[in-house]
């Protein structure tokens, strides 16, 4: 019995595979977890780098309550995200989330070293970077049958979490080909 409940398990994760529907969130989730990853390296990276590299030149300290900000807005903007998710839909949430967030990596670059506009630009980030990736698991749990919610977000996170562990070196690349700044483009 214990190998038929294996077998099913299978079975049923390749089904889950096929779904035209769930390869297309899972290419959304993909895309938003390499930019994630590339993120939270590259970030602090950004604003350690000396002037002269394309960076900010903050201080590690400094480094360190800017990429707080980042957090801090995305652990408190979560739940409230979730929420409008459950009341208006999840595209509502989604799709916008993710457009904020790619605008927001194109005006960091563009403040420059306006160090308030910065703070604000991270805040801003971060309050929709992390809030899309619990929308999008919801999302997935929304067309999924009962019984397999577990076995499909395990199944995106892994897959999902493997290719995108890449993207930090992916990023490295842009930094070594360009600037510092290709990154948030």
């Amino acid at each position: 019995s214990a190998n038929k409940d294996l077998k099913t398990r299978l079975l049923e994760m390749f089904r889950i595979m096929r779904s035209g529907v769930l390869m297309s969130l899972m290419a959304v989730l993909l895309l938003r977890q390499m930019g994630f990853n590339a993120l939270l390296v590259w970030t602090p990276i950004y604003l350690r780098r000396s002037v002269e590299e394309g960076g900010m030149e903050m201080s590690p300290f400094k480094v360190g309550i800017y990429f707080a900000l980042l957090t801090a807005l995305g652990i408190l903007s979560s739940p409230v995200m979730g929420i409008i998710s459950d009341k208006f839909g999840r595209k509502v949430v989604a799709v916008p989330g993710m457009l904020f967030t790619a605008m927001f990596s194109l005006i960091l670059i563009a403040v420059g070293d306006q160090l308030v506009a910065v703070a604000l630009v991270l805040m801003l980030m971060g309050m929709f970077t992390y809030a899309i990736a619990q929308v999008l698991q919801a999302t997935v749990l929304d067309v999924v049958g009962k019984g397999v919610e577990a076995t499909t977000i395990g199944l995106m996170q892994g897959i999902s979490s493997v290719i995108a562990a890449f993207s930090p070196a992916i990023a490295a690349a842009l930094v070594e080909g360009f600037t510092i700044t290709a990154v948030f483009y």
